[in-house]
């Protein structure tokens, strides 16, 4: 259709396809069909939505949904994300090999508190970085799927979060055991569990703020 229809084939022919077509009968049916499908219907109603989008819950599913299989089918970033963190617990594990247990000047307090803050914090920034190339490449998606009226910015904001929990909380459970077991911290359950709490807590408010 394309070759035929084509300057160079007017050219070759010595016609012109659109006189042609603007003074056919096909051309003045599909006016009159226009201009009576113009008209509304006499006693009807333009469509009227109250809201813009759909219910947020709707909205928050579904951006849930496509956000889960996301990060289901990117495997590299998951297994990316896990290799890091058993490298850099394992890192920080040996330079601070020990020093939870050594509590007997206040040098030693103030050194087990930094190696805890750094090993705390580093976690949130590897994550927040491991996330941008992902956000990258959704900010697109986002912005073209928006503008088609699909869903607004709060739904998609919060799925987004949510679908790193379980994520960011299998991360915070590794990295802590295993930095938690090399420092030497003491053993209970209650300090080790308030350790994977805040771990957890920098990672998951850091990567956000980041991405």
């Amino acid at each position: 259709m394309l070759e035929v229809t084509t300057s160079t084939q007017e050219l070759i022919l010595g016609v012109d396809f659109t006189e042609i077509y603007k003074n056919s009968d096909i051309y003045r049916r599909n006016k009159d069909l226009i201009k009576e499908l113009s008209q509304p219907t006499p006693g009807s109603k333009d469509l009227y939505f109250p809201t813009q989008y759909s219910q947020s819950f709707t909205q928050c599913m579904a951006c849930l949904w496509k956000q889960r299989w996301s990060y289901w089918r990117n495997p590299p970033y998951t297994a990316v994300r896990f290799f890091f963190t058993t490298f850099i617990a394992l890192m920080f594990g040996t330079m601070f090999w020990d020093l939870g247990t050594q509590r007997t000047r206040q040098q030693d307090l103030s050194n087990a508190m930094g190696s805890m803050y750094a090993a705390v914090i580093f976690l949130g920034l590897q994550i927040g970085q491991s996330v941008q190339p992902v956000v990258v490449v959704e900010r697109t998606v986002f912005y073209r799927e928006r503008a088609a009226g699909m869903y607004s910015a709060m739904p998609y904001a919060f799925a987004q979060a949510l679908v790193e929990i379980p994520y960011v909380f299998s991360q915070a459970v590794v990295y802590g055991a295993i930095v938690y077991a090399m420092i030497g911290f003491e053993w209970t359950t209650a300090k080790f569990f308030w350790y994977i709490f805040f771990l957890r807590s920098s990672a998951y408010y850091t990567s956000p703020c980041l991405a």
